[in-house]
């Protein structure tokens, strides 16, 4: 039986997980627990979401839908430095939609109030 490309994502990912924990790789892809989770059991994330995922897997997009049963599971990279955290932030700060933004400094400003 043919595997579906939603199966072949979720198998890299457990391949490309390896020894790891779900929170360990949530942690360095810089997703909730539950997202990744979610990924893992089955909820293909949407395009934006799989180029950023290979970007921090540092692993090409093509990468994420071959069959993990004809490669070895690729090595977790060594933690980001601080610049390139900071990159990874102010590139995500940059994806946010103006609208989404302004409404999330609001909600910061509502916050800070209180």
């Amino acid at each position: 039986m043919l595997a579906t490309i939603g199966e072949i994502f979720r198998g890299n990912l457990v391949a490309f997980r390896g020894e790891r924990t779900q929170f360990q790789m949530a942690e360095f892809l810089g997703v909730p627990l539950r997202t990744y989770a979610r990924w893992e059991s089955g909820k293909f994330p949407r395009e934006a979401t799989i180029r950023y995922i290979a970007k921090r897997a540092k692993i090409p997009e093509a990468a994420l839908f071959q069959d993990p049963s004809t490669r070895a599971p690729a090595p977790l990279p060594s933690p980001p430095t601080p610049a390139q955290a900071l990159d990874v932030l102010r590139e995500l700060i940059e994806a946010i939609p103006p609208d989404m933004a302004q409404a999330l400094m609001a909600a910061k400003a509502t916050v800070d109030r209180s």
